[in-house]
């Protein structure tokens, strides 16, 4: 199952983009988790989700500032980022996946992003753990991992 979060305080882009997921799963018969947030903030709180995707109305102050991006990425390096923005003030770093999608968003565009996402989803499909510490949540991917050592027997601290 494909976990998605989408993030927008306008009511208006949190349900184009939820129909277009819905119409596009549906199409494609794929299963698929969606959570929608209103504000940065509460999305970073629900980083325990695992999401995969990640639909950022760039419009939002925090998202064009790049604090939430910068956390997104400190979680997980590999988290597909898609822009949804009513301008191009945006510049598409290539060494990073994700995109810009224009509002209102076309279908043939959502499509071929969706098929991107999809592809960079299952070309990074490994295995990992999900840490949560005193700074927050981020992922080890156990493909990176080359030697564990463990303090006072014990894997878990009570």
């Amino acid at each position: 199952m494909i976990r998605i979060a989408i993030c927008s305080n306008n009511e208006n882009v949190l349900n184009q983009t939820e129909e277009k997921l819905n119409n596009y799963f549906k199409k494609f018969h794929l299963e698929f988790d969606l959570q929608r947030f209103a504000d940065p903030i509460s999305l970073l709180d629900g980083m325990d989700k695992d999401f995969q995707i990640f639909f950022l109305d760039f419009d939002m102050s925090l998202v064009k500032n790049r604090r939430v991006i910068h956390s997104i990425r400190k979680i997980d390096k590999y988290a597909y980022l898609i822009f949804l923005s009513s301008g191009h003030d945006f510049e598409y770093d290539p060494r990073r996946p994700g995109h810009f999608l224009a509002k209102p968003i076309n279908q043939a565009c959502f499509e071929k992003e969706m098929e991107r996402a999809l592809r960079h989803i299952q070309r990074i499909k490994n295995k990992y753990m999900l840490i949560k510490n005193h700074d927050g949540y981020f992922k080890i991917y156990l493909s990176g991992i080359y030697y564990v050592s463990i303090l006072h027997n014990s894997l878990f601290e009570n």
